[in-house]
């Protein structure tokens, strides 16, 4: 199965590094709208039950899927926010909160595909359970990158991932 529609996509990071002195906090925000594309294909399988009773056996066969997929997110536009080297987070005086707010809207400007890079992509194995709930096996990928000022930033990060993952209906899946 081919899944495709839109996204809203959001990723914020916030940096430390003492070192930079009067700079040591660094922060990007992106905020943006793109696609995503889902790839999922189900592999059948039956699982038999056997229920005795006194000298009654029932037995009771059921067909489950197992998921293998592939999501894609690609961002197109949004708005990116990131301050200068210097001067960052200069709050202090009487409204310290008011100028921190104000150094990130006077930061933050739109862009569109090409002038940043904003990139997600899962793969996936579910597990279906007989009580409708699942158990997940993923990898994550998370590919970040966008240039203000001549201060570049690039940021990858993966993450592997065992999930349970709860129903809340008692329909059966449609999908």
């Amino acid at each position: 199965h081919l899944y495709a529609g839109p996204a809203l996509q959001s990723y914020a990071m916030f940096r430390v590094n003492n070192a930079f002195g009067n700079s040591a906090v660094q922060y990007d925000v992106s905020n943006n709208i793109g696609l995503r594309t889902r790839f999922e294909y189900g592999i059948p399988f039956r699982t038999d039950t056997e229920f005795s009773w006194w000298i009654f056996r029932v037995r009771k066969a059921e067909e489950r899927k197992l998921r293998l997929g592939a999501e894609f997110d690609v961002a197109l536009a949004g708005l990116q926010s990131r301050p200068p080297f210097a001067g960052v987070l200069d709050g202090t005086g009487n409204a310290p909160v008011v100028d921190v707010v104000d150094d990130f809207f006077n930061n933050t400007r739109g862009a569109v595909l090409g002038q940043f890079i904003y990139v997600t992509s899962r793969f996936y194995a579910q597990y279906p359970l007989r009580n409708g709930n699942r158990l997940q096996f993923s990898y994550h990928l998370h590919g970040f990158g966008y240039d203000y000022n001549d201060q570049m930033v690039r940021t990858a990060s993966s993450s592997v991932l065992f999930s349970y993952m709860f129903r809340f209906d008692k329909n059966k899946d449609i999908r």
